[in-house]
């Protein structure tokens, strides 16, 4: 429907020829599952689809310490490819000047997109007070050392346009974090419908202000949802997810 209505005729038509001779098609989130699992562009799948999240590789994490809550540091963290239109960095830098921080500090990692650099000088020009609070490390290609970041945050954020899927949360609540995120797919399936995150509307800066600053003022029990997220995250754990896809 979808390239229906962009008029993808071309991709539409290929992947109307593509499912006959499909085996298998899995759908990253339930909902999309539940709506396509027995046909596809008018043509009968049932019987050969699969609802499989996508997942986090837990070779290395497997073999990390995860700290306790007690433990770890009173950091909102955030990974991506920062100031580009899907990660929606501007809207996180808007709202986090508008909450008193306290005792916590905002890490951002990943790539910073150009376009962006004449924002992020100009937002600190006008909030130098945050320059200590907020911190951008760049970009963190070794997987231990950004692994070493979601092991000390409590909180992660990805207020983004759109998403695929965000294996970064899920790679984030493999380290207990809280994971904040706005309505994009899969978000329901990677928070439990609002267990063990919280889901709020795309481009809401006002929800998403709401809930950073419950966690900072402590409305938000994160002892107890660590432990619910630590239970939770095994589901997306790949050595379990290809289990399933080799039965």
């Amino acid at each position: 429907e979808f390239f229906r209505k962009r008029r993808e005729s071309a991709e539409y038509n290929k992947r109307k020829k593509l499912l006959p001779m499909t085996n298998l098609i899995s759908y990253e989130s339930l909902e999309a599952y539940e709506f396509m699992k027995d046909s596809y562009a008018g043509i009968d799948t049932k019987g050969k689809t699969l609802y499989l999240p996508n997942g986090y590789d837990n070779n290395i994490i497997d073999k990390i310490k995860v700290k306790t809550l007690e433990e770890k540091e009173n950091i909102i963290l955030t990974v991506g490819r920062l100031g580009t239109e899907a990660k929606n960095t501007e809207l996180l830098l808007e709202t986090l000047k508008e909450i008193d921080l306290k005792d916590w500090k905002v890490y951002l990692v990943g790539s910073i997109d150009k376009s962006f650099i004449s924002y992020k000088e100009k937002f600190f020009k006008e909030n130098p007070s945050l320059i200590n609070k907020i911190i951008f490390t760049g970009e963190i290609k070794e997987r231990e050392e950004l692994y070493k970041y979601y092991n000390r945050a409590k909180v992660f954020v990805l207020p983004s346009k759109w998403e695929s899927f965000g294996i970064v949360m899920v790679e984030a609540m493999a380290f207990g974090n809280y994971v904040i995120t706005s309505n994009t797919c899969a978000a329901k399936d990677i928070t439990n419908n609002n267990e063990v995150g919280k889901i709020v509307e795309i481009n809401s800066k006002k929800e998403l202000e709401e809930e950073i600053a419950k966690v900072i003022s402590g409305k938000v029990n994160l002892k107890e949802k660590y432990e619910k997220i630590l239970n939770y995250v095994s589901n997306f754990k790949y050595s379990n997810l290809i289990e399933k896809l080799g039965e």
